[in-house]
């Protein structure tokens, strides 16, 4: 992944596998190179109800964006990272619903 404003890389990636057993070998492998370089390899973690909110703008007011996704279900938790560098909110943000639904309901939908 690169990041939009910058074109520098963001430092990871998510690799999807088409088996569970092409997960299984990967996270067996003590040690993984890329390009020359040591990369460490995590299984993510399936947290029900929660989504990733991509290309934001940054006019767009975290109770802006909180309001908009309440229409959907009750948000338990509502993560807006802030870039450190830069001191502003990120194009992205993570939101968790009360209620699988309504995160199911939105991967559905697409775009909002």
């Amino acid at each position: 992944k690169t990041d939009p404003r910058s074109g520098r890389s963001r430092g990871f990636s998510f690799v999807v596998f088409e088996t569970i057993d092409g997960l299984e070998k990967a996270l067996a492998t003590l040690t993984h190179m890329l390009m020359g370089k040591n990369i460490a390899l995590k299984k993510a973690e399936h947290k029900p109800g929660k989504v990733y909110v991509g290309k934001l703008t940054a006019d767009l007011s975290s109770d802006q964006i909180q309001f908009h996704f309440s229409k959907f279900g009750k948000i338990l938790l509502f993560e807006h990272p802030i870039d450190k560098k830069e001191g502003k909110q990120k194009d992205y943000c993570f939101i968790t619903f009360e209620k699988d639904t309504s995160a199911k309901q939105l991967i559905k939908i697409g775009k909002t």
